[in-house]
């Protein structure tokens, strides 16, 4: 299942990027290890201008790295 189709599932409104909570909320993955991977560059987010916190992540970037991670 793809990450889009599971944050649906989740009842999450479809938008094009979902916070590092939400992403933990739809895929069942520990908040701390989606922070960590995406402070470690391997999960890709961005931070939106003028911001220290918030990230958000993209349905796409979610199934590439459970993709890379799931070898």
């Amino acid at each position: 299942m793809k990450a889009r189709e599971m944050a649906e599932r989740a009842g999450l409104k479809p938008r094009l990027m979902y916070t590092i909570a939400e992403t933990a909320q739809y895929t069942g993955i520990n908040y701390h290890i989606l922070l960590d991977e995406a402070g470690a560059g391997r999960l890709r987010c961005c931070l939106p201008v003028g911001k220290k916190r918030g990230r958000y992540v993209s349905p796409e970037d979610v199934d590439a790295w459970i993709a890379a991670n799931t070898k």
